[in-house]
């Protein structure tokens, strides 16, 4: 700093507060170092040397740990999904488990937490400034908080396209001769002549139920679910389209039943769910 100084004939200021052993940073350079160097005249060259020795430790460190996130965490759909049974096999796991998740803003008092659930039942939720944590049964679940919306989107008669909050490509097919039923779960076909307009995209409710196609009887979307072995982020995340007040399509899942095409069906009403 001095060498610099003078290169560049910069004037000398000394601040005044580095002559008081009032403060912690100069009693130690003032009271503290110097008593060191006089039980160990090597003092300086020792702390010298630990500190490259503890650089090269944390090099060490941070590559067992970034080799340990590469192998264990997963994405997928921006759910950052990290298996149970791989977490139990890190040792020590308290450390482990602190880098994988310190990422993510939780402190150690949650990450002590989440550790206890581990072995505990699915559906416990723990958050940070920034994310949520789901247990799940097989995984911790990380995303991103968001404010639960309970927007309904309307989908008009003639429209073609749906962008937001899904994309969905939409015809009415009116030549029934040589339609294909597609066995894909992204695309539905309804009869058209028993849809009410406009129809609605609307996450779940409480108490909501639908006819699924195939089976015999009306079922509560919460057992739905279930039975899917859906996460908390799942339900969040999945998507009902509404003709009044039916569920006729658990999207990308199943239909409802009481639309499906008949022989006396006149038109079809075609939805591809574009993913």
């Amino acid at each position: 700093i001095t060498k610099y100084q003078k290169l560049n004939n910069l004037e000398f200021v000394e601040d005044s507060t580095n002559a008081t052993v009032q403060y912690t940073r100069n009693k130690i350079r003032h009271e503290l170092i110097p008593l060191f160097k006089e039980i160990s005249p090597n003092f300086q060259k020792t702390i010298l040397k630990e500190i490259e020795i503890f650089k090269e430790t944390e090099e060490v460190f941070r590559t067992l740990i970034n080799k340990a996130k590469k192998e264990i965490i997963e994405i997928e759909n921006n759910i950052i999904k990290i298996p149970i049974a791989k977490i139990k096999t890190l040792k020590p796991i308290n450390i482990y488990l602190f880098e994988l998740l310190s990422e993510y803003n939780f402190n150690q008092s949650t990450i002590n937490c989440i550790k206890d659930a581990l072995d505990e039942t699915s559906g416990k939720q723990f958050f940070s400034e920034t994310h949520r944590l789901v247990k799940d049964r097989e995984y911790l679940l990380i995303t991103q908080n968001v404010r639960e919306s309970n927007k309904e989107y309307k989908i008009e008669e003639g429209q073609s396209i749906v962008t937001l909050p899904i994309n969905l490509q939409i015809q009415v097919l009116r030549d029934l001769n040589f339609i294909h039923i597609p066995k894909t779960k992204g695309i539905a076909m309804f009869d058209e002549g028993k849809l009410q307009y406009p129809l609605l995209l609307r996450k779940w409710k409480n108490g909501d139920s639908f006819y699924p196609y195939g089976l015999n009887g009306e079922k509560k979307i919460s057992t739905f679910y279930k039975d899917l072995k859906y996460s908390i982020i799942d339900k969040e995340n999945q998507w009902l389209l509404c003709s009044g007040e039916d569920i006729i399509w658990v999207i990308g899942q199943r239909i409802d039943e009481r639309y499906k095409i008949t022989d006396k069906t006149k038109t079809i009403y075609r939805l591809e769910l574009d993913e």
